[in-house]
C-alpha cells in the first residue's frame, strides 16, 4: 500500500466520530523500544499504539473474568 492510500484510509475514509486525537511523551529508553516493535512488525506510530492499547483491554477484561 502506498503512502497516500494509506494517508487516505487513516485520515479521511473513516468517519471523524471515530478518532480521537492524544499527545503522547515518551521515555528515551522507552521511545526506542517503540521504535523498533513498530520496525519489526512494519507499523506506523498510530497502528501499533492501536494495536497495544486494544491489546491491554482485551487482557483487562480476561483478568476482570477470571477475578469473577
Amino acid at each position: 500500500m502506498d503512502a497516500f492510500t494509506r494517508f487516505v484510509r487513516e485520515n479521511v475514509d473513516r468517519p471523524q466520530s471515530v478518532k480521537a486525537e492524544r499527545v503522547l511523551v515518551l521515555p528515551k529508553e522507552l521511545e526506542k523500544e517503540f521504535e523498533y516493535y513498530c520496525r519489526k512488525r512494519n507499523l506506523s506510530f498510530n497502528e501499533a499504539v492501536v494495536m497495544l492499547l486494544e491489546k491491554a483491554v482485551q487482557d483487562g477484561r480476561k483478568n476482570t473474568s477470571h477475578r469473577e
